[in-house]
């Protein structure tokens, strides 16, 4: 069962901590502090919900909503 923690919202982009080890079966996409949101969602099919390992089942998921 997936566990979230406190979430800023910042320019319609929300961020939170989620516990999920669920997400470690989901396609792998790179993410970096400077890469590129348009390649990136390009490869995601344009899913605007993003997850970066943190350590374990920790992510930090990113929501970029319209």
């Amino acid at each position: 069962m997936p566990y979230y923690s406190h979430g800023i919202v910042d320019a319609g982009t929300s961020k939170s901590f989620v516990y999920d080890p669920g997400l470690r079966s989901r396609r792998n996409i790179r993410i970096t502090e400077h890469g590129d949101l348009n390649e990136i969602y390009r490869r995601t099919y344009n899913d605007t919900t993003l997850y970066k390992p943190i350590k374990g089942n920790w992510y930090i998921e990113l929501d970029h909503s319209i």
